[in-house]
């Protein structure tokens, strides 16, 4: 591979892809899940795994105000992961149905995509993901515009 520039170094090399079934990761559950609730206008209020990490629950909130839960478990071959949605108080309404098989089709799609990209090194990832989570960003480090003159 040669540099763009003399003297230029690459700092982090991706790693294989480790998909699983050559289509999808575990690693981008997450991520995934985040990318497919915001496809469906609904938020991720918080996440947690498990102790071993083979299964993720995400509570949700739509922009209806509506709680929700995505249940994600990582399964054995062919079916490599199991993920149940639902929406609302009653999640058997008919409207709540159709946002919570939006939220699974999303997260297929987002775990197919990713699943085609190269992974950066983990350990990497979550030194990125804590400056998002602090808020530190250049947009929020720009002033704000001067009013203009009376």
């Amino acid at each position: 591979m040669r540099s763009v520039a003399p003297g230029y170094r690459i700092t982090r090399t991706p790693t294989p892809a480790a998909a699983i079934d050559g289509r999808v990761r575990w690693a981008d559950i997450p991520a995934a899940a985040r990318a497919a609730c915001r496809e469906a206008e609904i938020a991720v209020v918080a996440a947690t795994a498990n102790a071993d990490a083979t299964a993720w629950t995400f509570s949700l909130r739509t922009i209806e105000d509506w709680p929700g839960t995505l249940h994600v478990e990582r399964r054995p071959p062919p079916d490599h992961y199991a993920a149940t949605a639902s929406i609302g108080r009653f999640p058997d309404l008919p409207e709540r149905r159709v946002r919570a098989e939006a939220v699974l089709d999303q997260l297929r799609e987002k775990l197919l995509a990713y699943g085609r990209k190269r992974s950066w090194d983990e350990t990497e990832g979550d030194a990125a993901d804590a400056s998002i989570t602090t808020g530190s960003s250049a947009a929020s480090e720009r002033a704000a515009p001067a009013s203009p003159p009376r």
